[in-house]
């Protein structure tokens, strides 16, 4: 059993809810979590109409989820489950299962669970497929369309007594392309997460102090030249070559201008340079800017810069010590799609 199902219902009602979805992983898989057993009931009641579902949990997506092959989505609207995902990862992946309740049909939620299980598999996939009735193929062939998915065959395998089932595939590039388009669209969902979206600059820093920053060892980055406008900004830490990578983020708490010997002074024990190189960078500066770093984040997985180029469309060249986002298109798309890698990970996402 490893069909995509989309139920649709032609009375919609108006929804408004808040929605939660937890992530299942192995960790849920290992000790039999409330989000794992409520999985399991919405796996389940399709019994009737899958048959052999209950055997398709039991053999392969649990396992499957403790040996880390699969992924699963369960989405609740004030505590009622009301939306259950599979994902299957590998070289070539498929999207297994996806059930959206009546009441919850054309609000978008399609399309934010495909871009959730394309970004699950974005490390494994050269390829991805899903199976399912002919008439929701006709019913939906556009919206599949839009990721990528534009051909079917008959499928080697009848799940449903009566139904010509189907199988759609897709080159995982082509699936992956349209995913950063829909950042904008999505952005409410993501930035729900851990990492915030709202990043006011990218700063570029070498790699031994960025990794210095990311461990809490480095509080204090100086610049000859900085904007005090952006207190209070969160800033994207770009390592520069040869990682040439966005690694994380952090907070300027604080700007203090002043003399370069005031402020080794000050902060020579935060900046994690040695004294020769402190005065070579500002030795011919009558000020320089301390900034003061707070809720540093490590990205989960660096982004590199070849990797954004490729999503966004654009040849981004590393600033050489800072870009504000607002002015910058093609960085503040960049670093969007950088953060959205991380937010994925994250295993409950609220929104309105």
């Amino acid at each position: 059993m490893n069909q995509l199902q989309l139920f649709s219902d032609s009375n919609k009602k108006e929804v408004k809810s808040t929605i939660k979805i937890v992530r299942i992983d192995e960790f849920h898989a290992k000790y039999i979590t409330d989000p794992l057993l409520d999985f399991n009931k919405m796996i389940l009641s399709n019994e009737q109409m899958y048959p052999g579902i209950g055997r398709w949990l039991k053999e392969k997506v649990i396992p499957g989820l403790r040996d880390k092959e699969r992924i699963a989505f369960i989405a609740y609207a004030n505590e009622k489950p009301v939306i259950s995902a599979v994902v299957k990862r590998g070289n070539i992946s498929k999207f297994c299962h996806l059930k959206i309740n009546n009441d919850y049909q054309d609000k978008n939620f399609g399309e934010m669970f495909f871009t959730l299980m394309s970004l699950e598999i974005r490390n494994f996939a050269k390829s991805i497929y899903f199976t399912l009735p002919e008439n929701l193929w006709e019913k939906e062939k556009n919206f599949f369309g839009s990721f990528g998915f534009n051909t079917i065959v008959k499928n080697d395998v009848q799940y449903r007594n009566g139904e010509t089932e189907l199988r759609s595939t897709a080159q995982f590039q082509d699936v992956w392309e349209t995913i950063p388009h829909r950042i904008s669209k999505l952005k409410k969902i993501f930035n729900a997460g851990e990492f915030s979206l709202d990043n006011g600059i990218v700063l570029s820093i070498k790699p031994q102090y960025a990794d210095a920053i990311l461990s809490g060892r480095k509080k204090v980055e100086i610049r000859t030249r900085f904007d005090e406008n952006l207190l209070g900004s969160t800033i994207a830490i770009y390592s520069t070559s040869p990682q040439k990578a966005v690694v994380g983020q952090a907070k300027i708490a604080y700007v203090v201008k002043g003399h370069p010997r005031t402020i080794w002074e000050k902060y020579s024990n935060e900046i994690q340079c040695t004294k020769k190189e402190y005065n070579d960078y500002t030795s011919s500066c009558n000020q320089v800017y301390a900034i003061l770093l707070d809720e540093v984040k490590p990205f989960k997985e660096k982004v590199l810069l070849n990797q954004l180029s490729y999503l966004t469309k654009f040849d981004l060249k590393p600033p050489q010590s800072y870009y504000k986002l607002q002015n910058k298109r093609d960085w503040s798309k960049a670093v969007s799609i950088a953060t959205i890698l991380q937010n994925n990970f994250k295993t409950e996402t609220i929104f309105i």
